[in-house]
């Protein structure tokens, strides 16, 4: 089975909706080398932090074509928890009610992520990784491209 490792980062912060931006990078190992895939793409409505990182690994996952044993790196606590912690298969369990009763936030992306993942074998880290600087610049560039006239000269005067 061939071993991928998924990393993700968005510059959305906090639990207040808001765009911006999130990108994901696959890597895998070949007969030739390295091999990797990233994709950039600008959140136009406005959404939660939790959101977008659930998002970011959904789309890095819809990638895949074949089974394989994942590595998945997550600036997001909340992504690695409900995986590492069992919340995901609580949820599922107590028909996505949370421990304090309420319905669980974010369903339609955790059902679909479990549902891609259940191919493969995985396991999630959470924290800063490999790609995290490049992935900020990459953003920072992506965003900063997307200014008009007026904005960038703002932007170059701080």
């Amino acid at each position: 089975m061939d071993r991928v490792h998924i990393y993700t980062y968005t510059d959305i912060r906090g639990p207040r909706k808001r765009t911006g931006y999130y990108i994901f990078l696959l890597e895998q190992e070949t007969a030739k080398g390295q091999a990797t895939l990233h994709k950039i793409e600008k959140v136009e409505t406005p959404e939660t932090e939790n959101r977008i990182q659930l998002l970011a690994v959904i789309k890095a996952l819809r990638r895949l074509r074949k089974n394989c044993d994942l590595v998945i790196h997550t600036h997001s606590e909340y992504v690695a928890a409900g995986i590492n912690q069992s919340w995901l298969q609580k949820w599922v369990e107590t028909g996505w009610i949370t421990g304090k009763g309420e319905p669980v936030a974010n369903r339609p992306e955790w059902e679909e992520m479990a549902e891609l993942l259940n191919a493969h074998e995985f396991e999630f880290h959470a924290g800063r990784h490999a790609y995290s600087e490049w992935m900020e610049r990459e953003i920072r560039r992506e965003r900063e491209a997307c200014l008009t006239d007026s904005e960038n000269l703002a932007v170059q005067k701080r």
